[in-house]
């Protein structure tokens, strides 16, 4: 439902900077959309030289 909406970098309550990408769709398309756009996004990322982070749920920040 139209472009995405890209709120750029920020901050979280632990200091850690993300960029912040909203996509808007219908109910029932916000999962297929949302793993089809995290998985251009790495995909992009990896082939461009870009190491990801790791995040470990078990430990806080």
């Amino acid at each position: 439902m139209g472009q995405p909406n890209i709120w750029g970098y920020q901050r979280d309550s632990f200091g850690r900077l993300f960029f912040r990408v909203v996509l808007n769709t219908n109910d029932a398309d916000k999962m297929p959309v949302r793993s089809y756009y995290y998985e251009k996004l790495t995909r992009t990322l990896v082939e461009n030289g870009v190491t990801l982070p790791v995040y470990d749920s078990r430990r806080p920040g």
